[in-house]
């Protein structure tokens, strides 16, 4: 087990069971005499409840969940499946690029991560300004050079077609049962739909489903168009904050940097290459089975690894029959993120090309003074590896015929295990049949995550959310409990 921090302190909730029996006075001095005697240890069967919470997931959520427990006195103790914290944020490094092969960018409309940027005194890097768009239409060897003086107010005429109605799906992107009706009215629609409806063509509709898909990492006729709606109302309702909130800020160090912060003032213990296989309720506590064979206690857990991979946990008792069926239904989505070196200078740009190639979108991530480090998306992992130069070269071509490939790599969320998918972004149809099963508890076993909660969910700021409000459910169940 590879322990991030020893907890130091009892459990808040064996400390306020122990004050509740015995008076104060003798509840605090069993409190010191536990702290300085007993440390959460790996526990079996036949042992009682070793934490408060077991938390799965090291992700934004499972860490702001043991950050807000930790504080307010519980013992927690964390275990990940992978080999780093994170989740679908991945911090690496790329010989002098500092990259991010997951969750990257936040902005000041994200409330819940901009608190924790203003907590922690995160610094913050500009995104390189789009100097040159390219646009590559199907049919199309190669790109052509867009002309921004006239597609980019065509593009803001066509979002605001668009997205006419965002405010009224969505006039309270963080309250859905205001509108509720609103978004069952329109859940059956695609985002394709929606392009054809407003009769999108050309080199504007190109620009925009290069934008969506890589938002929202799944074809055009699955792109939900109410979830297409939230993106933008939470964004302002316009296209510069569309742009500006998807790709413009992000961490200086890293959303690692951010990650380790938050874990320290968690005071957890952390187990890294633990998969967890089995959650068991029993006798008043929580029994989570390992891969390896352990098996460890708690009052309580807190489950918050995606969605796709919930059928990866047996639960007793077994999950109720609805969210059984959207576990085996799943999120469609899938993809990609690459990072590609090409030689020299070649500007800021953005390239965009039809859903159908292996990056779609393209654009300037970073640079030094010998090369450009583009980053791009797409959803075909079946066919394309990010981390293939010769791969890289055939994309890169389209949209800059000319420029040399140094190296490329990335990461196929699709492929990893432990994520099966990009961050989760409902289907067509699946939210207002999803309405109320997750973010829930019935018991001692809460799920949640940045796929199930209100406002920017699948972002990093809905990942945050998800985590207070996990904790806080779990600080109500186990204080009406005493």
């Amino acid at each position: 087990m590879n322990d991030r921090e020893d907890v130091k302190k009892p459990g808040r909730r064996a400390a306020l069971k122990a004050i509740g029996a015995a008076g104060l006075g003798a509840g605090l001095a069993a409190s010191c005499t536990t702290a300085q005697s007993a440390e959460p240890v790996k526990q079996t069967d036949a042992t009682p409840n070793g934490y408060d919470v077991i938390i799965v997931g090291a992700g934004f959520t499972g860490i702001t969940a043991a950050r807000d427990l930790g504080q307010q006195g519980y013992s927690v103790l964390i275990l990940e499946a992978q080999n780093r914290i994170g989740g679908r944020t991945f911090s690496s490094e790329l010989d002098s690029h500092k990259v991010e092969m997951g969750g990257t960018w936040v902005h000041w409309f994200q409330p819940h991560i901009w608190s924790e940027i203003t907590r922690y005194g995160a610094e913050l890097k500009e995104m390189p300004a789009a100097e040159r768009f390219l646009a590559l239409n199907a049919g199309n060897e190669t790109a052509t050079d867009v002309d921004l003086a006239t597609y980019l107010p065509q593009m803001g005429a066509t979002y605001a077609q668009i997205f006419a109605d965002a405010s009224l799906i969505w006039p309270r992107p963080y309250d859905q049962d205001f509108s509720w009706d609103q978004i069952v009215a329109h859940d059956q629609i695609t985002f394709k739909d929606r392009l054809d409806e407003v009769g999108a063509t050309g080199i504007v509709r190109t620009m925009i489903e290069a934008q969506m898909l890589s938002v929202a990492q799944q074809p055009m006729d699955e792109i939900s168009y109410v979830e297409a709606a939230r993106f933008y109302a939470l964004s302002g309702g316009t296209l510069n904050g569309f742009f500006d909130v998807m790709s413009r800020y992000k961490f200086a160090d890293g959303t690692k940097g951010l990650l380790d912060s938050m874990l320290k003032d968690a005071g957890a213990k952390l187990s890294l290459s633990t998969v967890v296989t089995d959650i068991r309720e029993a006798d008043g506590g929580v029994s989570v089975l390992t891969e390896d064979g352990a098996t460890y206690e708690a009052e309580t857990a807190i489950v918050t690894v995606p969605f796709n991979t919930l059928g990866m946990v047996q639960f007793d008792p077994p999950l109720p029959p609805k969210m059984q069926g959207f576990v085996d239904e799943g999120m469609g989505t899938r993809g990609y993120k690459t990072f590609v070196e090409v030689e020299g200078d070649v500007g800021n740009i953005v390239g965009m090309g039809p859903e159908d190639i292996m990056l779609p979108m393209l654009f300037t991530y970073d640079k030094t003074p010998t090369s450009t480090l583009l980053v791009g998306f797409g959803t075909k992992f079946e066919d394309y590896d990010p981390n293939d130069r010769a791969a890289a070269q055939e994309c890169i071509s389209y949209y800059l015929p000319d420029v040399k490939v140094l190296q490329a790599y990335g990461y196929s969320w699709s492929l990893d295990p432990f994520a099966q998918g990009f961050h989760g972004v409902y289907r067509t149809g699946q939210l207002s049949r999803i309405k109320d099963t997750f973010n829930t508890h019935e018991g001692r076993v809460l799920i949640t995550g940045a796929d199930h909660v209100e406002g920017w969910r699948s972002f990093i700021d809905g990942a945050v959310a998800a985590g207070s409000i996990a904790a806080r459910h779990v600080d109500q169940l186990l204080t009406e409990a005493l």
